[in-house]
């Protein structure tokens, strides 16, 4: 068993969730600039992931939105970029069960595992990506099947290569 291998998976599975997203997003067209439901869920997305890695990261986030509104263009090389940054935390970090300790938005103070973070991500960007499915169909769009059986599907000799790059 490769080291993290759960949480590798949970990772790339997310990232390629996203990607599933975007890709049926971006058959909308130009429909999508001004669709702010899909531009605020996906802004939520990506801006909660950097919130927690931050936390992770032990950075400050005083500045990091989690709900922002971003054009676009934005949103894909954001989402890709946090995306392959939690990917790049779960492959490299050894010490998932140590204890982070951290800040909510109200001032209070908690303290979870990496391990335990990762598993809130990813269950936090599942739920957000089925109101994202409920606001492609409402655009005229089709939404992708992003269910974990489906990326299983997909990659069932395990972990994949790891998507990187943008919405393509």
């Amino acid at each position: 068993m490769m080291l993290n291998e759960n949480e590798r998976r949970l990772a790339s599975y997310d990232a390629w969730a996203n990607k599933m997203t975007l890709r049926a997003i971006d058959r909308i067209g130009e429909a999508v600039a001004g669709n702010e439901r899909i531009l605020k869920l996906l802004g939520h997305i990506m801006g909660a992931k950097e919130m927690w890695m931050a936390r992770i990261r032990n950075e400050d986030t005083s500045k990091i939105e989690v709900w922002p509104m971003l054009a676009w263009p934005d949103v894909p090389l954001r989402l890709a970029k946090v995306d392959a940054a939690l990917i790049a935390l779960v492959t490299q970090r050894a010490d998932l069960k140590s204890p982070i300790r951290y800040k909510n938005s109200k001032g209070e103070a908690f303290e979870n595992s990496i391990r335990d973070l990762v598993v809130h991500m990813v269950n936090h960007g599942t739920y957000h990506r089925g109101q994202l499915a409920t606001a492609i169909k409402q655009a005229g769009g089709e939404p992708e099947f992003t269910d974990y059986v489906a990326w299983l599907r997909q990659f069932p000799g395990g972990v994949p290569v790891l998507p990187t790059s943008g919405s393509n």
